[in-house]
């Protein structure tokens, strides 16, 4: 008797409880066994076992791991069952190498040193440690202008001179860095590329000044 399901997997560029998954339809029902793949999904909170984020563009790492792992899953408890009901150390020995194998599959995908700062900079600002690029274009548009009206409830200057003239404190760094990579998603205008430039330099500043309090 057949049994559909969805799931998720290939999870990968962790921050904070927020990745990037894949979701895909099972046949059978079988957990190590991923089939059809559907879309990836930027997930931002987990509730109940419901996944909740963003949908996006199927991505290709996020998908071969999750096919990766849920093989490797499968042949480890293949290998497990036979070597322990027949007694075969070859079989022991496959398994030992193909579990290695599947622990060291979840080191890839990993976020690095600077994605993690950008990142942490955008959630900071925003909540969502994720770049604009992996948001739909309607909820990059609301966050950016959620970041502007709250700018410019604080300063009079706009956001954009207050980067040009460097007129900031250490604690507005996140905001501007996340209204210049906003401003880039949905107007990517190379006139004002200055601006991640800019953001970019000032987050290391930012970095620097907090490793130092």
């Amino acid at each position: 008797m057949f049994n559909f399901s969805f799931t998720y997997c290939g999870k990968i560029k962790e921050l904070n409880g927020q990745s990037i998954k894949t979701r895909i339809f099972k046949v059978m029902g079988f957990p190590f066994l991923p089939s059809l793949p559907l879309q990836s999904m930027f997930i931002v909170n987990e509730e109940d076992g419901n996944f909740h984020g963003f949908e996006m563009k199927i991505n290709f790492l996020s998908l071969l791991l999750g096919y990766i792992r849920g093989a490797l899953g499968f042949i480890c408890i293949i290998m497990l069952i036979v070597g322990l009901d027949e007694e075969d150390k070859e079989s022991l020995i496959y398994f030992t190498v193909f579990l290695v194998t599947w622990i060291l599959s979840f080191f890839i995908g990993m976020t690095g040193k600077v994605e993690k700062r950008e990142r942490e900079l955008l959630g900071v600002a925003t909540g969502i440690y994720g770049y604009p690029e992996w948001l739909p274009e309607e909820k990059a548009l609301e966050v950016f202008n959620d970041l502007k009206e709250n700018w410019l409830k604080n300063y009079s200057e706009d956001w954009k001179k207050s980067i040009r003239i460097k007129m900031f404190e250490n604690e507005d760094i996140p905001v501007l860095y996340a209204l210049s990579m906003y401003n880039k998603r949905l107007d990517d205008n190379k006139d004002e590329i200055y601006l991640v430039d800019a953001a970019k330099k000032i987050s290391f500043s930012y970095k620097l000044y907090y490793e130092r309090r």
